[in-house]
Formats: C-alpha cells, sequence, structure tokens
C-alpha cells in the first residue's frame, strides 16, 4: 500500500508540473495567462499577508463571482434536500420547515456575521484555525484545527451516497453493480460512483484555483438555475396549500418533548447538511481585496442559500400527492420529484442535482486542502513539510491527495458497515461545529475583554458589528454550542434508525468526537507541544 501512495503521489506531482508547465494556454482566460510559480503572488501582491509572517505561496487568482460560488456550492443547499428532505418529513412532518429556517436562516446567519468581521481582520488560509491563533491560547488553535481537518477526511464521501441515490433513479445504467436490490448493491455503486468522483475533484482542483473556480461557477449556476426550476414546477404541481406547515399526524409521537423533540430533530438534520458559509475565508488567499469580498461573499451566499432552501423544501412539501404516504420519508427528495413531475421532467432536475453534489465535492476538497495546508505550514501536522508543498500550479497536491484516499476508503467500508458509516459521517458535523465554536468563544471572550479589535489590528477591516459586535458574537455562540449539543446528542433517529440496534452506534455523535479530541489532546501533549510551531521557512514572509 505505501508503494501505491508513492506512485500515486509521484504522478500528482509530475501532473502538477506539467500542469503549470502548459498552463499559459490551459488558464490564460483574463488575458494574463500563467507567468510561473509566482504567478498570483508579485503581480498581485497579498494585501497584508506579510503582516501575518507569510509569504504568498498560494495563487491569488480567484474573483468575486468564483468566490461566491464556492461559498454557494460549499453549504450544499440542493444536496442537503437530496439527502434530507425524507428524514426531515418523518422527522416532523410540515412542521420541519421551521426548524429549518431556524437552522439555515437564522442560526448560520449570525456565524456568518461573526466570521465575516474575523476575515475582514484576518483574511488568511485557514479560516478558524488562523483566527482562534490570533485570539486564543495555542492548544485551542491547534484543537480548532485538528477538528476541522478530521472531518473532511471522511465527511466529503457523503457526496457518493448522494450520486448512488440519484444515479440509479435517472437511469439504470449507473446501477454499475447489481440490480440494486442486493443487500450490498447500493454501498458497492457508491463506492464506484464516489471513487470515481474524488479522483475527478482532485484533478480539478490540482489543475489550479483559477480552475476550480470557474468549474464552480458552471456547477453553482446549474443549481441554482435547478432549485428555481423545481420551485417552479412543484409549485405548479402543488397538491396542498402553505398551511402544510402545520401538518403535524403523528410527529413526535414516541420522542421525548412530543413535538416539540420532533423539531429539534428536524433542527439537526438541517445544521447536519447545511453549513461550510466560512470557505469564503479559506480561499482569501487566493481572492482579489478579500477584506472585503470574502465578508459580502460569506452573508450574500449565507442568507440568500438559505432562503432557496426554505422555498424549495416548502415547495416539495405542497407537492406531496398524499400527505400520508409512507413512501415520502422513504423516497425522499427524488420519490417527490418523480411523483409529482414525472419522469422527464423529474430527470432533468435529478441531473441538475448530479451536477450540485459534484460542485459541492471539489468545493469540500479544495476547502478542506487549505486548512490542511494552513496547519502544515505553520509545522502543526505530522510530515508538515510535504504537506505544504506548493506545486508550481499554486495547490496543496498532496492534502488533495490524502483526502481524495481516505474519502474513497470510508465508500470501500460502506460495503459491509453501512451503519457504521453513516455514524461516522452524521459526526463531521459535531467535528465542525465544535472547531467553530472555538473561533467564535474566543472572539467574545476577547469582546468581553475590551480587547477587539484587537491591539495588533492592520486597521484594514472592511467589515464591522460596531454596536452590535457583542450581542450577535454571543447569540452565534449560543446557537453554536446548542447546535454542538443536539447533533452529538444520542437519539437513535439519527445514529442507530435500523437494525442492528447496537449502543455504540446509539452513541456514536459522543464517541467519534471524543476519540477525535482525545487522540488531538494526546498528540498536542506529547508530540506538538514539544515543537516550536514556527512558520516553515518556505512559508515565511521575508518581511
Amino acid at each position: 500500500m505505501p508503494g501505491v501512495v508513492r506512485i500515486l503521489l509521484s504522478g500528482l506531482l509530475t501532473l502538477d508540473g506539467a500542469i503549470a508547465r502548459g498552463g499559459h494556454c490551459l488558464l490564460a482566460t483574463d488575458g494574463r495567462g500563467y507567468e510561473g510559480p509566482d504567478a498570483g503572488s508579485e503581480a498581485e501582491p497579498s494585501p497584508g499577508l506579510s503582516a501575518f509572517g507569510y509569504r504568498q505561496s498560494l495563487h491569488r487568482l480567484l474573483r468575486s463571482l468564483s468566490l461566491h460560488a464556492l461559498t454557494f456550492s460549499s453549504l450544499g443547499v440542493l444536496l442537503s434536500s437530496v439527502l434530507l428532505i425524507g428524514p426531515y418529513w418523518a422527522a416532523a412532518r410540515g412542521g420541519a420547515i421551521w426548524a429549518y429556517a431556524a437552522g439555515a436562516l437564522i442560526c448560520q446567519t449570525l456565524i456568518a456575521l461573526v466570521f465575516a468581521e474575523l476575515v475582514a481582520e484576518y483574511p488568511v488560509s485557514g479560516s478558524v484555525y488562523n483566527w482562534t491563533k490570533k485570539l486564543a491560547p495555542a492548544p485551542l488553535k491547534w484543537m480548532s484545527g485538528w477538528l476541522f481537518t478530521s472531518s473532511g477526511l471522511v465527511g466529503i464521501s457523503a457526496g457518493g451516497l448522494a450520486l448512488a441515490t440519484l444515479l440509479p433513479r435517472i437511469s439504470p445504467v449507473f446501477q454499475l453493480v447489481g440490480t440494486g436490490a442486493g443487500a450490498y448493491d447500493f454501498s458497492e455503486n457508491a463506492v464506484l460512483l464516489g471513487s470515481a468522483t474524488m479522483l475527478f475533484a482532485g484533478l480539478v482542483n490540482v489543475i489550479g484555483v483559477r480552475f476550480l473556480g470557474r468549474t464552480n461557477q458552471v456547477g453553482a449556476a446549474v443549481e441554482v438555475a435547478t432549485i428555481v426550476v423545481v420551485v417552479v414546477a412543484l409549485l405548479a404541481h402543488a397538491r396542498h396549500g402553505p398551511g402544510v406547515v402545520a401538518y403535524r399526524d403523528s410527529a413526535g409521537t414516541g420522542l421525548a418533548g412530543g413535538y416539540l423533540g420532533a423539531l429539534l430533530l428536524a433542527f439537526t438534520f438541517t445544521m447536519s447538511g447545511f453549513y461550510g458559509e466560512d470557505e469564503a475565508a479559506m480561499m482569501s488567499e487566493e481572492t482579489s481585496n478579500p477584506r472585503s469580498a470574502a465578508p459580502r461573499a460569506m452573508l450574500r451566499v449565507t442568507a440568500g442559500s438559505a432562503m432557496l432552501g426554505v422555498a424549495l423544501i416548502l415547495a416539495a412539501f405542497m407537492a406531496i400527492p398524499r400527505l400520508g404516504d409512507p413512501q415520502v420519508q422513504a423516497g425522499g427528495f427524488p420519490y417527490i420529484i418523480e411523483v409529482a413531475l414525472g419522469p422527464g421532467l423529474g430527470n432533468t432536475i435529478l441531473w441538475g442535482a448530479v451536477v450540485a453534489v459534484i460542485a459541492s465535492v471539489l468545493t469540500a476538497v479544495g476547502y478542506t486542502a487549505r486548512a490542511i495546508f494552513a496547519m502544515a505550514r505553520d509545522d502543526q501536522l505530522p510530515f508538515s513539510r510535504r504537506l505544504a508543498y506548493i506545486g508550481r500550479s499554486g495547490t496543496p497536491a498532496l492534502p488533495i491527495l490524502v483526502l481524495c484516499l481516505t474519502n474513497i476508503a470510508i465508500l470501500a467500508v460502506n460495503i459491509r458497515q453501512p451503519a457504521i458509516v453513516l455514524v461516522v459521517l452524521s459526526c463531521t458535523a459535531v467535528l465542525i461545529y465544535l472547531a467553530y465554536l472555538i473561533a467564535i468563544a474566543a472572539l467574545l471572550v476577547q469582546r468581553l475583554r475590551r480587547r477587539w479589535p484587537r491591539p495588533d489590528s492592520q486597521g484594514q477591516a472592511q467589515f464591522s458589528l460596531g454596536r452590535w459586535g457583542l450581542p450577535v458574537n454571543a447569540a452565534a455562540a449560543v446557537m453554536t454550542l446548542v447546535t454542538v449539543v443536539t447533533l452529538a446528542w444520542p437519539r437513535p433517529e439519527v445514529y442507530d434508525p435500523a437494525p442492528p440496534f447496537h449502543w455504540y452506534l446509539r452513541f456514536g455523535g459522543l464517541i467519534l468526537p471524543l476519540f477525535v479530541v482525545g487522540s488531538g489532546v494526546l498528540y498536542y501533549a506529547f508530540v506538538q507541544q514539544g515543537k516550536p510551531g514556527a512558520v516553515l521557512p518556505a512559508h515565511r514572509s521575508p518581511g
């Protein structure tokens, strides 16, 4: 196996160099083209990056439209709808729309407001890791990055499961293994479809950030168009009025808290699938004028995506032919589309969903690779020098390869252990929000101590919450803490919904995060704490 990895890495780095040498033809989209390893750094020097101790290593080639597209794809409105409309209906029936609005529109907007202020002050790749580095003690800085990167090492494989749900419904040609009725047909098919998608995502990311941005512009445009077409088509075929949001039926029966517990369960589903607004911050070192572009992208896309999601879910609920149909929770989004719109238009819409899923995977690979790179250039990870290497195409090649391989491995494990893999994927959101919570709480502490803005502030931030900073920051901290608790709570409906029923599955939302936190504490205590953690020479600012 190590030999295979070495061969793959060698090929990836060779491809990286070949892309750079041929990049002038491939990437020349704005008249400047590719000028070598310093393109995008000397031509467009980083505004204030040297003040953070870093040399410009990534290429500053993203424009505002690409940043908006990447952030939109990261939030994955259509992907979360494909995966979660069935569970929403099962949890709280029509009332799930209120839980979605509370999570996507209110909670995520609060988080985005705090993050927008942070990225305006610290426009550096790594988002929560680099923010916490400036706001909190070193152990918390390291833990925030560790939690964030750990989630990406396994969580991106959810895209493979979504494709295995969508593509066979479009055509049996995409059922590459068996007929779909076999015990392992779905999971084996997910391995093949997901692996192909991961390799494609790796290739697009290695080519360069401009190519990634342009590709995601197409993906985001298709996703927005698909959502608009779906909403209009479903409303045109609506069987119920907006009053469907009051439909409860038997929702909440057997749950602690009754219907309130059902709404809390739907809120949990929302927060497990709708996050990633800090994509704009993660790519800030590769963006022109990030102090203004990143906050705008974060706030516009978060609010816009949440409203699109509310419209999509409401339209889907209104188009359900029969409110008591048990196939709604089993078949979810594809079933509603097919029954309401028929196979013709339904398949066209499902193709749009496939494009959205692929765009989401592309973005997630680039997003997490930058998080790994940000920690590695500070010498905060094993094999930091290799992980922090930036090739001629301006991308972190090894982190991209690692992400592709680990997520393909998760899909392979899913063949025989689907219950465990679903628990692992569900826990990735817990890890993300724990990392978010550290950064948000660290900023709140600085505000309470009247140390924000920081004394070392560059004074160039182009977004500030002003007098609303403290209440918004406090509300975001409370909502993020609530999210962590609800996601980690041992609900059988989330972590152990089907046989075999095992205690370790039900408590997976606690066990896996505790394992990641515990392993991180041990690594930091025995390895990282004894290292200086200084910026590696290749990335150190000459100033």
